[in-house]
């Protein structure tokens, strides 16, 4: 019971959530079914304002990627602009290669050290090995959506010619022990170039949202990445809510565990107790 309605506290939280969503469109999309698109993210994030952030794609794909790249400077330039209070609020959608000029500009983020809220990376024209995957992790405050499609021919056969010749992160997948990092297929019950369309990669991210876990940004004291606990020797706990627990290491430091056991943050234990006490008022 008492999952059930920490479940559904979270989704009021999400559903209740301020911001906006820019959705950068890939190759030669976002134009004609822009409105088909817009109308499916503003059913995916309600209460925040949709935006599609189109760019000069209308061209060669030798242009285009060209282009691609100029846009990727102008929207990076764009959201460190924004003010932090607004920035820390956003969430970017890109599909195709508007995955690839996401994970770029997410990447760039992060060497700032600046954060938006959140990312979906669908159909993304990137390779599954790209190390610009891990650094755009350090640019989200909460997740790091990527949607693929085993059955897009695009990706199948268009993408490895001139491309690197590692398989596409949005058609194979992305090997993740980030518990930030969630996966999820579009529909690929039949296989053909349409399934590269936008709205079918948006449907299912539509999908995943509904069930992704409670959000809870829990404050830090010290550099940290959530992953799972290398070790239970020498923790012993101090506190539990919600699953939700507070330990203490021998040696004085102290780390928060999520439900699942992922290490959420580490560091003194009065800033921890304190960080432990916000948890719990999100769970209430």
């Amino acid at each position: 019971m008492k999952t059930t309605w920490i479940l559904a506290a979270a989704l009021i939280c999400r559903l209740a959530a301020a911001g906006e969503v820019w959705f950068v469109p890939g190759w030669r999309t976002g134009f004609s079914s822009r409105a088909g698109c817009v109308r499916i993210l503003r059913d995916a994030y309600p209460g925040r304002e949709v935006k599609v952030k189109s760019w000069d794609s209308r061209c060669v794909w030798p242009r285009a990627l060209r282009n691609a790249e100029a846009y990727t400077d102008e929207l990076f330039r764009e959201i460190a602009a924004l003010p932090e209070s607004e920035r820390r609020e956003l969430v970017l959608v890109g599909h195709s290669i508007g995955g690839k000029i996401v994970l770029e500009v997410l990447s760039r983020l992060a060497v700032r050290g600046d954060r938006i809220d959140s990312a979906a990376l669908l159909g993304a024209v990137v390779p599954c090995d790209s190390p610009r995957v891990a650094a755009a992790m350090r640019a989200v405050r909460f997740e790091l959506l990527n949607v693929c499609n085993p059955g897009d021919w695009v990706l199948k056969y268009l993408y490895p010619l001139g491309n690197d010749p590692a398989a596409p992160l949005g058609y194979s997948g992305w090997i993740s022990r980030d518990p930030r990092f969630h996966e999820a297929e579009a529909d690929h019950h039949w296989s053909s170039f349409f399934n590269h369309f936008a709205y079918r990669y948006l449907e299912a991210l539509a999908k995943m949202l509904d069930r992704l876990p409670p959000r809870i940004e829990v404050r830090q004291d010290a550099p940290h990445t959530p992953r799972p606990p290398a070790d239970t020797l020498f923790w012993s706990d101090v506190e539990e809510f919600g699953a939700w627990r507070l330990q203490r290491h021998y040696d004085g430091r102290a780390r928060i565990l999520d439900p699942d056991g992922v290490r959420r943050a580490v560091g003194g234990m009065e800033a921890m107790r304190a960080a432990f006490a916000d948890v719990k008022k999100h769970l209430k």
